[in-house]
């Protein structure tokens, strides 16, 4: 079976939650990667997610590393939609009017 892995980063302003990784996590840019299988059973080429991971970088005494979750990609988009509004919000209440 055929399989492709598509990466991209994703941007975090404000510290953020998904679900199965613990704790909260810093505001900042991740890698997000997506891992998908062909479909067999259809006569057209198309993909199904099998996994999306975020890959968070670890901070333990003095080492650091970097730990892969498996996510939701719908939690992810979710706390995106998250951080867009808390961003907005703050914006707002910094330039009342929406003018920066």
């Amino acid at each position: 079976m055929s399989q492709r892995t598509t990466l991209k980063t994703v941007k975090f302003n404000n510290p953020f939650r998904l679900n199965g990784v613990d704790p909260t996590l810093p505001a900042g840019t991740y890698l997000i990667e997506t891992d998908e299988e062909a479909i067999a059973e259809i006569s057209f080429v198309d993909y199904r997610r099998v996994r999306t991971t975020i890959t968070v970088l670890t901070e333990t005494g003095h080492a650091q590393g970097w730990q892969v979750f498996s996510i939701d990609p719908h939690d992810l988009e979710a706390a995106l939609s998250r951080d867009l509004s808390v961003t907005e919000k703050s914006k707002a209440r910094h330039y009342p009017g929406g003018q920066i």
